[in-house]
């Protein structure tokens, strides 16, 4: 499982319009990810049976 300061970090580094899929993640880090991201934008965060996808958006948005 990603501990959400690496995700943090992964997330920081990757380039947009990139697509992360995480597994293994409890309901739990999944709330605890939408509580750190807030309101934010830039990330598009999906949760089903313990799998995150996390996309940001293209450059043309």
């Amino acid at each position: 499982m990603v501990l959400l300061q690496e995700l943090s970090e992964l997330l920081q580094a990757e380039v947009p319009e990139e697509r992360q899929t995480i597994t293994r993640v409890t309901w739990a880090s999944y709330e605890a990810l939408l509580n750190d991201l807030g309101d934010s934008p830039h990330y598009r965060v999906i949760y089903l049976d313990g799998v995150i996808e996390l996309v940001s958006p293209s450059l043309r948005h």
